[in-house]
């Protein structure tokens, strides 16, 4: 839910994200005067473009990573093993 606190400021009621409740967009003073519902679709749209937390990005970057030192060591693991069997 969006209101309009003023006509130069926003406030967003549902925000959509787990981690943040409301949230205040100050309007650009040149279309402080434009429709109400123009500047109620343009909030809702912005505030849908947000990005998750970088909480969630990270996890994503974390996972690939830890599969490569496990496939890494696996390797090394049947490379030694191995020359280990030939000697």
């Amino acid at each position: 839910m969006i209101k309009a606190i003023s006509r130069s400021m926003l406030e967003v009621v549902d925000t959509g994200n787990a981690y943040f409740d409301k949230a205040w967009l100050l309007v650009a003073p040149e279309l402080a005067h434009s429709e109400p519902d123009i500047l109620e679709r343009e909030a809702a749209d912005y505030i849908c473009s947000i990005d998750p937390p970088s909480v969630f990005k990270q996890r994503r970057r974390i996972m690939p990573k830890a599969v490569r030192y496990l496939f890494s060591a696996a390797l090394g693991g049947l490379v030694t093993a191995a020359m280990l069997h030939v000697y």
